[in-house]
C-alpha cells in the first residue's frame, strides 16, 4: 500500500514499472589506502557521474555510470614530500535493489578504464602510477528525497593492488573510496 502511494508522486500519475531514468550526481570522495613503504595522508576529493537506470519493476534496476573522480594526497619518503594529484574515470555497473518505500542498495563491478597519478617537480610532471586496479567493486546506499532528488553513499574497492612510483622508489597500495552524492533524476 506504501508502495503504491509512493508511485502516484511521478507527475500526478502512476509511475511505470518498466522505465529507464537518466541523471547526473556530484559529491565528495574519500580516498583511504594501505601503502607499503611510502607515507601518504589522502584528501577529499570530488567525484562528478551520469547515470542510467534500467528498472524492470518498481523493486529492481541495473544502473550503469560514467563517473570522474578526482583526488590528491600528500606523499613523503626520506624526508622528501609532494602532493599528488590523481584522476580516475569509472563505469559502475550495479544491480539496484529498491524494494523498499525510497531506499536503494547497489552492488556490482566497477571498470576503471582511466587512473593516472602525477606530481609536479620544479621542470618536469613525474607519472606516479595507477590509483586503482582496473576491475573493483562497489557497495551503497541510496535514499530518494524526492522523485528527482537522491542522496548516495558508496563504498568503492579493487581487487588487487596498484604498482606505483615516488622518488625513484616502487611500492604497492592497495586503495578504496568512500563517497557521499547528491544526484538529480531527469
Amino acid at each position: 500500500a506504501q508502495l503504491t502511494e509512493y508511485k502516484k508522486h511521478y507527475y500526478g500519475l502512476e509511475r511505470p514499472a518498466k522505465r529507464v531514468e537518466l541523471g547526473v550526481s556530484v559529491g565528495g570522495a574519500y580516498m583511504m589506502s594501505g601503502v607499503e613503504g611510502v607515507d601518504v595522508e589522502p584528501r577529499l576529493g570530488f567525484r562528478a557521474a551520469i547515470m542510467m537506470s534500467m528498472c524492470w519493476s518498481e523493486s529492481y534496476a541495473i544502473q550503469g555510470e560514467i563517473a570522474y573522480l578526482h583526488n590528491k594526497l600528500e606523499a613523503s619518503y626520506a624526508g622528501v614530500s609532494h602532493r599528488i594529484s590523481g584522476n580516475i574515470v569509472e563505469v559502475p555497473i550495479l544491480f539496484s535493489y529498491r524494494g523498499l518505500r525510497r531506499v536503494r542498495f547497489n552492488l556490482g563491478p566497477v571498470l576503471n578504464v582511466a587512473s593516472a597519478a602525477r606530481y609536479d617537480l620544479p621542470k618536469e610532471r613525474v607519472e606516479a602510477g595507477q590509483l586503482r586496479s582496473i576491475v573493483g567493486y562497489a557497495a551503497g546506499v541510496a535514499v530518494e528525497i524526492t522523485p528527482h532528488l537522491i542522496i548516495d553513499a558508496r563504498y568503492t574497492g579493487n581487487f588487487s593492488k596498484s604498482d606505483n612510483y615516488f622518488e625513484g622508489n616502487e611500492f604497492n597500495m592497495r586503495s578504496h573510496w568512500a563517497t557521499l552524492t547528491i544526484g538529480y533524476v531527469f
